[in-house]
């Protein structure tokens, strides 16, 4: 039989073995990282990992026809948190001429890899862009309503881009 797991909270004194246990743990996974972003990571969580947050809005003839929110974080990784186009500018390119506009954005900026929460109808919108399924998220922000994790590699897709008149 195992000897007891004792679980408590991480403690102030705890922080220097804590810091070397996250550091050996991130060098076995190959993650290249300083003592002091070890540190950080244990003293702010993951806010400490977000190299930018920025919410962009397509605008059409004067009108606001969709957001589009990102969070981007340390190490090439990259979430649209957020991605909608109002009813009225759907289904005319809009919405691909948006997100786009903003993998380029993303590509040009050194992200490596972007993840989104796709629902059912959008999943084709960023199948076409180059994103492959990666999971399925059962009952995700609702009852009876599955989200598929999508990605998309900077580095393994050749993609067509498109163009930014902003």
């Amino acid at each position: 039989m195992p000897a007891v797991l004792s679980i408590r909270r991480l403690k102030d004194r705890d922080m220097g073995a804590a810091t070397n246990l996250l550091i050996d743990y991130w060098k076995e996974r190959e993650i290249a990282a300083t003592k002091r972003a070890a540190r950080t990571f244990l003293e702010e969580g993951h806010v400490a990992a977000v190299a930018y947050e920025d919410t962009f809005l397509a605008e059409q003839e004067g009108k606001l026809a969709g957001m589009l929110g990102l969070v981007v974080y340390e190490g090439g990784l990259a979430k649209i948190r957020t991605f909608f186009m109002k009813p009225a500018f759907r289904g005319k390119g809009n919405g691909e001429a948006f997100l786009s506009f903003l993998l380029a954005l993303l590509e040009r900026s050194g992200v490596r890899k972007v993840t989104v929460h796709a629902f059912p109808e959008t999943k084709q919108l960023y199948a076409r862009l180059g994103f492959s399924q990666e999971g399925l998220l059962r009952d995700h922000f609702r009852p009876d309503e599955d989200v598929v994790l999508m990605s998309l590699f900077f580095d393994k897709q050749q993609r067509k881009l498109g163009a930014y008149t902003g």
